[in-house]
């Protein structure tokens, strides 16, 4: 039997977008923790904006990594182009 076509990111909501790229990258039980830990930084409890997914984006390209922060700013960029103001909204 042929598998399902992977679930394109546009149809992810944000919440679930971020914690897969992180679990995809770093893993399941380091993807988990950092979700939680740049969440908490971010002051966020869950992700449901644009412009949420903007300021977990910038939360953890702040992240000690180069990995955290490359996911942090694939993040930002697809925060934009669901409409995130970027910056100036944050501010």
């Amino acid at each position: 039997m042929a598998e399902p076509p992977p679930t394109q990111d546009v149809e992810l909501p944000p919440h679930a977008l971020a914690l897969s790229k992180l679990v995809r990258v770093l893993g399941a039980a380091r993807g988990r923790r950092v979700f939680d830990e740049t969440l908490a930084s971010a002051e966020l409890t869950t992700i449901t904006t644009a412009e949420e997914l903007f300021v977990f984006s910038e939360a953890l390209a702040r992240h000690p990594g180069g990995i955290e922060a490359a996911v942090g700013a694939m993040l930002g960029v697809s925060a934009v182009l669901r409409g995130a103001k970027g910056r100036a909204a944050t501010r």
